[in-house]
């Protein structure tokens, strides 16, 4: 079982209305994935504001998109299969 680590990020840009979206980053890409045992983000759910996100989800800490764990594909080759 996987373990479950909710954050609450704003999500939008300059022109879209802003959201606030619950994601959990507790999960790992399996091993057959080409990302395997990097962090999984899987969206949780979304509200209109960050009261309402903190309320739903007391447990989940409150961070900037960009403090994110991004995945990479680093660790591929870098020849291309045809």
């Amino acid at each position: 079982m996987e373990n479950k680590e909710l954050v609450i990020v704003q999500d939008g840009d300059k022109f879209s209305t802003d959201s606030f979206v619950v994601k959990d980053i507790g999960g790992r890409y399996e091993a057959g994935s080409v990302l395997a045992g990097q962090v999984k983000i899987s969206f949780v759910d979304a509200f209109d504001t960050l009261e309402q996100a903190k309320e739903a989800y007391p447990e989940a800490e409150v961070t900037h998109p960009h403090l994110l764990p991004q995945n990479t594909f680093d660790h591929l080759p870098d020849d291309q299969e045809y």
